[in-house]
């Protein structure tokens, strides 16, 4: 054999697996928070209140970076107890840079949530009741559901074509980066243009979002 290839990418396409896992959970989740707050604050008429003395898209901000804190939090409990649990029990082979893997999946649920849950936002602005809710939010539960099936892809395969677009792409990236860069097959470029592309596209859906 020419090339042997990484003796950990076993124990990586694991780690990373399980980051995708924690990923979807996570984006769905909590998105469906924001957009159950924001219909909530709609039918109460609260929001008349909150929008007279803060900007709407102050409000939204607010409600993202609120939401998104309970929801990293608990990712960070969640990494944490599984890595010590691993490695205290032995029952995974769990390689020495299992940590970096694990911040690296924090850091991309943070971008990730902070653009989905703009976009759950503006689903959960253009209706006022909650019956209404599953509506709206089905193409962009659709978008979440292709993504994570295009990242567990990108654990067997992370060179593929489809694994690399969607690395870039602002509604994957937050998914199929993480398995990359945990794996090794990210270069330098597309990290930076994936993080140009994510933060880009929500700083443009949050005023957005408090303008529907």
């Amino acid at each position: 054999v020419l090339d042997p290839g990484d003796e950990d990418r076993g124990e990586n396409g694991g780690i990373a697996f399980l980051g995708v896992l924690l990923l979807y959970g996570q984006l769905f989740g909590y998105g469906v928070w924001v957009a159950s707050g924001v219909i909530e604050e709609k039918a109460s008429r609260v929001v008349e209140v909150l929008l007279s003395t803060i900007r709407a898209r102050q409000l939204m901000a607010g409600k993202i970076a609120g939401i998104g804190t309970l929801g990293l939090l608990q990712l960070i409990v969640i990494s944490i107890f599984a890595v010590t649990l691993a490695n205290v029990t032995g029952a995974i082979d769990i390689p020495a840079d299992s940590l970096s893997a694990a911040a690296i999946t924090v850091g991309w649920f943070v971008l990730g949530f902070s653009f989905y849950a703009a976009l759950f936002a503006s689903a959960g602005a253009l209706v006022a009741r909650m019956e209404e809710l599953q509506n709206v939010i089905v193409p962009i539960n659709l978008v979440v559901f292709v993504s994570f099936l295009i990242s567990i892809g990108a654990v067997d395969d992370p060179d593929s074509g489809i694994a690399k677009i969607a690395s870039l792409l602002p509604f994957s990236s937050a998914l199929a980066m993480p398995v990359r860069m945990v794996l090794g097959s990210a270069t330098p470029w597309e990290i930076v243009a994936s993080l140009m592309i994510v933060m880009g596209s929500t700083a443009l859906l949050i005023p957005l979002a408090g303008r529907v």
